[in-house]
């Protein structure tokens, strides 16, 4: 084989590891961040909020909205309901803030996994393979999904401004994939 040919073979062999590495990156982030665990500097409680959190009745989830399901949850103590003196609309207000709220909408809440319909998440991709630089970038395909990691990620989500840093790996997650490199390059020698 000609020099220029053995060249592109170790390109095309290094670019197919940095994708399987890429890969397997994603991979321990997302799960990760499923088991509601998040990297050091992150200033959320892994709780979802139970300060008690004022929304129009409308933005109840539908599955709450019903009279009865409504009537439980004013008796129960669980929410109190009031009109707007402003909007003279009906508003309701949920003792047990957003993680009654996510309860409500049937989504789990005993721990943040930052996942409501999971487009987050699903956005979540390698984003640019060098294989001269052997770099592997992850990004966000997609503009409402990067901006939405923006804030849990960087600049703080709701009120409290709480993070969840969930985009990077730990050391040791770095030194796993970095042995994984090492057994994929030995083997392919």
């Amino acid at each position: 084989m000609a020099e220029a040919e053995l060249n592109i073979a170790a390109r095309v062999i290094s670019r197919a590891l940095l994708i399987n590495l890429g890969t397997a990156a994603l991979y321990i982030i997302k799960e990760r961040t499923l088991r509601g665990q998040f990297l050091p500097g992150s200033t959320g409680s892994g709780r979802y909020s139970t300060t008690p959190m004022p929304l129009p009745l409308g933005a109840l989830p539908a599955r709450a909205r019903g009279k009865r399901a409504l009537a439980q949850l004013v008796a129960s103590g669980e929410a109190r309901l009031f009109t707007s003196m402003r909007s003279r609309r009906a508003w309701i207000v949920l003792q047990g803030g957003y993680a009654k709220f996510r309860e409500l909408a049937g989504r789990e809440s005993d721990r943040v996994t930052l996942n409501w319909s999971g487009q987050m998440m699903r956005n979540l991709k390698i984003t640019r393979v060098s294989a001269r630089e052997f770099t592997v970038e992850l990004g966000f395909t997609e503009g409402r999904a990067r901006r939405l990691a923006s804030y849990h990620n960087e600049l703080g989500a709701g009120k409290s401004r709480t993070t969840h840093k969930f985009l990077g790996l730990t050391a040791q997650e770095v030194s796993r994939l970095a042995s994984d490199a090492q057994a994929a390059i030995q083997y392919q020698q």
